[in-house]
């Protein structure tokens, strides 16, 4: 006679919803992934997937295809506003030191090779609440239905239904600065291929990173008030207003940017909490751990708690399924939320210094990153990204 499987419901189809979906279906779990959008479609532009991410992939089986989608990253570079190279490390030596390489993939292709792998992925059911009692987790949904199961993976983002009923944090903390993002095809010598730049001004940054394809994709971020709006119809001329005098080839990609594709997202946060979960319930990636983007950390942590999470599940032995997924939960959290606390912390005090406006502040820290020797990068760098 089979085996009855116990039932995980996750909440949220984004890049951590779907690789927790990959990873809970290995550790043996019946599957559901709850997306309240009508298809997956994913609008971020594109992402870096880290040394530490692929890894996690690799051990899912889907770290080839991804790689086969993106272009590895050689060279990181941090310039001046005029140009001036203040730092630059190896993250391939660092790929090859750890044994995964960092590569940059369009997030749609990203979530379509998570999609593929993912079971019972259910669209257009959109959570409203959660209930728990002794036998399970009942889940309602906007249509009246509800979704039983052993446990449930709160996946659903920095402005998570499920973090909203288990911690009660009220709103995300603003970082005081907003995202422009496009990718457009561009070719030039200033930029080579295996490249990423990051271009520091006063109270401004663009970066910008080599896509397949003969793209690159970009992020322009300014300090800007919260509530702000700038229509897609005049994003592009908004970020060229404060960038055009950087130096080049910044103002001839963004005019190579077809208009009304730019992205805008103000980015916010949340403060560390010390737990993220309560009896059969837990939380994963931005619901749990949400940080500023500066790391390009984000999306790479989601995918390593699907993996740890998958993994301390699969760990667990006899007995009632209560007490398993609760000692699962505590080493999930015992593995990642040190990991995560620092990452979130150190991204926003990066964040902010990326965003310094006062010129003193501004040569200070060029002046800083300038004379940091590249080995102590290098060693940065492998610590952040061992896994």
């Amino acid at each position: 006679m089979a085996v009855r499987k116990e039932r995980a419901i996750i909440v949220g189809g984004g890049i951590g919803g779907l690789a927790a979906a990959v990873a809970l279906d290995r550790a043996g779990f019946d599957v559901a992934v709850l997306e309240q959008a009508g298809e997956l479609r994913e609008i971020g532009a594109a992402i870096g997937v880290q040394t530490n991410a692929v890894r996690a992939l690799r051990h899912l089986g889907l770290a080839e295809q991804v790689i086969e989608q993106g272009v590895p990253i050689e060279f990181y570079e941090y310039h001046s506003w005029r140009g001036r190279r203040l730092v630059r490390w190896s993250q391939g030596d660092i790929g090859r030191a750890l044994g995964e390489p960092t590569v940059v993939v369009h997030r749609a292709q990203l979530q379509q090779v998570l999609a593929r792998a993912a079971p019972g992925v259910r669209l257009g059911q959109k959570a409203t609440g959660f209930e728990q009692d002794a036998g399970g987790v009942t889940v309602g949904l906007a249509d009246g239905s509800e979704v039983r199961g052993s446990m449930l993976v709160g996946a659903d983002g920095l402005r998570s239904l499920v973090r909203a009923e288990l911690v009660g944090d009220g709103e995300p903390r603003y970082s005081g600065w907003a995202a422009y993002r496009a990718v457009t095809e561009f070719s030039t010598a200033e930029f080579p291929v295996g490249h990423a730049r990051q271009t520091l001004g006063a109270g401004c940054s663009f970066g910008m990173w080599h896509l397949p394809g003969g793209r690159v994709y970009w992020v322009a971020t300014i300090k800007e008030p919260e509530g702000l709006d700038v229509p897609p119809a005049r994003r592009k001329a908004h970020v060229l207003a404060r960038f055009g005098s950087a130096h080049a080839p910044i103002r001839k990609l963004i005019e190579a940017t077809p208009d009304d594709t730019v992205l805008r997202n103000a980015v916010s946060d949340r403060v560390p909490v010390d737990s993220w979960s309560s009896g059969r319930v837990v939380l994963l990636g931005d619901a749990a751990h949400p940080t500023t983007p500066v790391t390009g950390q984000g999306g790479g942590q989601a995918i390593i708690d699907a993996h740890v999470l998958g993994d301390e599940l699969a760990r667990t032995g006899g007995g009632p399924f209560a007490e398993r997924a609760a000692a699962a939960f505590a080493a999930y959290q015992r593995r990642r939320m040190p990991v995560t606390t620092e990452i979130t912390n150190e991204a926003w005090f990066i964040a902010r210094m990326h965003h310094f406006s006062n010129r003193l502040a501004v040569l200070g820290r060029d002046l800083s990153l300038w004379g940091t020797p590249a080995r102590t990068w290098n060693r940065r760098m492998e610590t952040r990204l061992a896994f």
